[in-house]
Protein backbone atom coordinates (compact mmCIF):
# COMPACT_ATOMS: atom_id res chain seq x y z
CA UNK A 1 0.00 0.00 0.00
CA UNK A 2 1.30 3.46 -0.93
CA UNK A 3 1.85 6.19 1.63
CA UNK A 4 -0.63 8.94 0.75
CA UNK A 5 0.00 11.09 3.83
CA UNK A 6 1.34 13.97 1.75
CA UNK A 7 -2.14 14.31 0.24
CA UNK A 8 -3.56 15.11 3.67
CA UNK A 9 -1.64 18.39 3.64
CA UNK A 10 -2.73 19.21 0.09
CA UNK A 11 -6.38 18.18 0.10
CA UNK A 12 -8.47 19.80 2.78
CA UNK A 13 -11.97 18.98 1.61
CA UNK A 14 -14.42 20.16 -0.95
CA UNK A 15 -14.96 23.87 -1.31
CA UNK A 16 -18.45 25.19 -1.97
CA UNK A 17 -18.87 25.92 -5.70
CA UNK A 18 -19.26 29.55 -6.71
CA UNK A 19 -20.55 31.34 -9.76
CA UNK A 20 -19.05 34.66 -10.83
CA UNK A 21 -19.42 37.23 -13.59
CA UNK A 22 -17.22 40.01 -14.90
CA UNK A 23 -16.87 42.48 -17.76
CA UNK A 24 -13.68 43.00 -19.74
CA UNK A 25 -14.29 46.31 -21.55
CA UNK A 26 -13.17 44.58 -24.77
CA UNK A 27 -16.63 43.71 -26.14
CA UNK A 28 -19.53 46.11 -25.42
CA UNK A 29 -22.24 44.67 -23.18
CA UNK A 30 -20.35 41.39 -22.78
CA UNK A 31 -20.62 39.56 -19.47
CA UNK A 32 -18.32 36.60 -18.83
CA UNK A 33 -19.89 34.03 -16.48
CA UNK A 34 -17.84 31.28 -14.87
CA UNK A 35 -17.83 28.79 -12.04
CA UNK A 36 -15.12 27.54 -9.74
CA UNK A 37 -14.51 25.33 -6.74
CA UNK A 38 -11.60 27.55 -5.76
CA UNK A 39 -11.81 31.04 -4.27
CA UNK A 40 -13.34 33.43 -6.80
CA UNK A 41 -10.60 35.98 -6.11
CA UNK A 42 -7.97 33.41 -7.16
CA UNK A 43 -9.86 32.57 -10.36
CA UNK A 44 -10.33 36.23 -11.24
CA UNK A 45 -6.63 36.91 -10.70
CA UNK A 46 -5.94 34.24 -13.32
CA UNK A 47 -8.37 35.92 -15.73
CA UNK A 48 -6.62 39.27 -15.13
CA UNK A 49 -3.59 37.88 -16.94
CA UNK A 50 -5.71 38.05 -20.13
CA UNK A 51 -8.04 40.92 -19.19
CA UNK A 52 -6.17 43.31 -16.87
CA UNK A 53 -9.11 45.73 -16.69
CA UNK A 54 -11.79 43.20 -15.81
CA UNK A 55 -14.47 44.37 -13.44
CA UNK A 56 -16.20 41.85 -11.20
CA UNK A 57 -19.99 42.15 -11.39
CA UNK A 58 -21.23 39.16 -9.40
CA UNK A 59 -20.15 36.42 -6.99
CA UNK A 60 -22.43 33.90 -5.32
CA UNK A 61 -22.99 30.30 -4.36
CA UNK A 62 -23.61 27.84 -7.20
CA UNK A 63 -25.76 25.71 -4.94
CA UNK A 64 -29.52 25.28 -5.19
CA UNK A 65 -29.81 22.90 -2.23
CA UNK A 66 -27.28 21.01 -0.13
CA UNK A 67 -27.14 18.31 -2.81
CA UNK A 68 -27.84 20.25 -6.02
CA UNK A 69 -25.32 22.49 -7.76
CA UNK A 70 -25.34 24.30 -11.08
CA UNK A 71 -22.60 25.21 -13.53
CA UNK A 72 -21.80 28.29 -15.59
CA UNK A 73 -23.24 26.78 -18.77
CA UNK A 74 -26.67 26.66 -17.11
CA UNK A 75 -26.46 30.41 -16.43
CA UNK A 76 -25.22 31.09 -19.97
CA UNK A 77 -28.10 29.04 -21.39
CA UNK A 78 -30.58 31.03 -19.28
CA UNK A 79 -29.07 34.37 -20.32
CA UNK A 80 -29.12 33.49 -24.02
Amino acid sequence: MKDLSILDSLITGRVEPHIYAFTTNTIPNYLKVGDTYRPVSKRLSEWREYFPNLEQKFEGSARITDDVYFRDFAVNYFLE
